[in-house]
């Protein structure tokens, strides 16, 4: 009797965040890999023509793709406001990424820094989606 009684408890126990998605940590992991290599990059050609924001647009329009993508597969899921909430976040910190890029991006020290700012937003994004898969 007890046996069920905590059968039935369990299955009454409300979700409070959302189930793991792989699919989100893997577009995580790819976004990672498109801001590396664009902060490598622009590490080496900070100050220089090369770094001129229109020969990059094509990287904010890929990214903005890719961040839609991720907003809408997470709105979808019930529970999933926390992540929805860091993905905000960092569409809003894209976004200012952008018009900095548009003023010129002038030296390493500023790519560095802001490299550093976008791996612990992703980490954050990243380490919710994994305490997931753990079963919080």
């Amino acid at each position: 009797m007890l046996f069920l009684f905590g059968l039935l408890v369990s299955a009454c126990t409300p979700q409070l965040i959302s189930t793991y998605d792989e699919k989100v940590e893997n577009s995580l992991m790819e976004l990672h890999g498109k801001l590396e290599t664009f902060f490598i990059e622009m590490e080496d050609i900070a100050g220089t023509p090369a770094a001129d924001y229109m020969l990059h647009k094509g990287f904010y329009d890929d990214l903005q793709f890719n961040l839609s993508y991720l907003s809408i597969r997470c709105r979808a899921k019930l529970n999933n406001e926390k992540t929805v909430e860091q993905l905000e976040l960092l569409e809003s910190s894209l976004k200012s990424l952008e018009e900095i890029h548009k003023e010129g991006i002038a030296s390493y020290e500023l790519v560095r820094t802001l490299r550093e700012q976008f791996n612990i937003a992703l980490t954050a994004i990243l380490q919710l989606e994994l305490a997931k898969k753990r079963g919080l």
